[in-house]
């Protein structure tokens, strides 16, 4: 029960007050007797079971403290209601208790770092491979224009520069991947290619714009 009671400002001292009133006079007590006592004179419930459920759900820091967050009565049991759907959906998916269900996030979480660690050696295999082709591309007179496809966007830059220090004297490569398109030209410490005098041929065919420094 919540009983709420009017008092003289001589007599509080009969009553385990939480913290002393801000007012004088006849000064109006709440009691949840053996839990709290205080001066308010604000609405409340007749007993606490009218509050319903109470739930914390987090907490953030602000400005060097702590908030914690509360949901009560209705939005609490909305939140619960949430929870539980959330957590037997999860549990049906993996099919495993409710109690388990971390365990088992955890072990998938480690085998698809495993599987991503053994996807990025194949790929960086398979571009070692693409690599080695084009090195094998280069004509006689050190050139080399070729088209390739691949879903590492730094492929490009990284295998010209290789090339380039190989001995290549001057490339031209296309990347095409579905609608995108990469390119890139370059020579090598002995040739010379200013690209401002050829733009106007090659950026149309790409409807491209721009240009840079030769």
């Amino acid at each position: 029960p919540v009983r709420t009671l009017w008092t003289a400002a001589d007599e509080l001292n009969k009553y385990p007050l939480r913290r002393p009133p801000k007012v004088t006079g006849e000064i109006r007590l709440v009691d949840i007797p053996g839990v709290d006592c205080v001066p308010c004179g604000g609405v409340h419930t007749s007993t606490t079971g009218e509050v319903g459920l109470i739930l914390y759900y987090g907490q953030e820091k602000i400005r060097g403290r702590v908030r914690t967050l509360w949901k009560i009565g209705e939005r609490a049991y909305e939140q619960a209601r949430q929870n539980h759907q959330i957590i037997s959906a999860l549990g049906s998916k993996y099919s495993v208790p409710a109690e388990e269900i971390t365990e088992r996030l955890e072990i998938l979480e480690k085998d698809l770092h495993i599987k991503k660690e053994e996807i990025f050696k194949l790929k960086e295999e398979l571009l070692s491979y693409q690599l080695e082709d084009l090195k094998a591309q280069i004509n006689k007179e050190g050139i080399l224009t070729a088209s390739i496809e691949v879903d590492d966007k730094k492929f490009l830059h990284n295998a010209a520069l290789s090339l380039l220090e190989e001995g290549c004297q001057l490339l031209v490569l296309v990347n095409r991947k579905g609608e995108n398109l990469q390119w890139i030209v370059g020579t090598g410490n002995d040739g010379e290619f200013d690209f401002s005098t050829f733009k106007d041929n090659i950026l149309p065919l790409i409807e491209g714009k721009g240009g840079g420094r030769g």
